[in-house]
């Protein structure tokens, strides 16, 4: 088990009502962070996603990739994929991919407080 000390929020896209991004839990999760290997960013090209941060959180099953991103540090990461640990269901780790032509202005309702 990974040692949980960085602190993120998970935000989701409203479509059908705001336009806006909503945080998906109150106050901020625990996660371990850290940057992809070389060989698992190098894999994860072969299936044609762009990752460059793991994040391992406590077990949730409302994580959607489709429409999720994370905010940490004041930057976002757009979820690509999740993986449960062969489905024991105890953390998710979460592959996501940050890009810096996109601040927190062009994600409308995301705030980093």
């Amino acid at each position: 088990m990974k040692l949980k000390d960085k602190k993120i929020s998970i935000w989701r896209f409203d479509s059908e009502n705001t336009e806006r991004y909503l945080k998906i839990h109150g106050g901020k999760l625990w996660a371990h962070y850290r940057q992809t290997s070389g060989e698992e960013y190098y894999r994860a090209m072969t299936n044609q996603y762009q990752e460059d941060a793991v994040f391992t959180i406590n077990w949730r099953d409302d994580i959607d990739p489709r429409t999720d991103v994370i905010l940490y540090r004041g930057r976002i990461y757009k979820i690509n994929r999740t993986d449960d640990f062969e489905g024991y269901k105890t953390e998710l780790r979460i592959y996501a991919r940050y890009n810096e032509r996109q601040g927190l202005a062009y994600f409308p309702g995301i705030e980093d407080v």
